[in-house]
């Protein structure tokens, strides 16, 4: 999946992907310019996978912000 930003997310609700929205860490940086990323469909995968995770929250601590 590719970068969007909250503004984007925020403005266009009805294209956004129905799976976890992440963010960087440093929550109190965030604002509409924010680059973030949604995973993939969890139930596309075994349950104890964790590959529908975007690589920046498995290597950078990215939290899952809106579902």
């Amino acid at each position: 999946m590719k970068l969007i930003s909250i503004g984007e997310v925020l403005s266009k609700p009805n294209e956004n992907p129905q799976t976890w929205f992440y963010l960087p860490p440093d929550i109190v940086d965030w604002n509409l310019n924010t680059q973030g990323i949604f995973s993939l469909d969890s139930s596309d995968f075994p349950p104890d996978y964790d590959d529908f995770l975007p690589k920046q929250a498995k290597e950078n601590g990215w939290i899952e912000t809106l579902d």
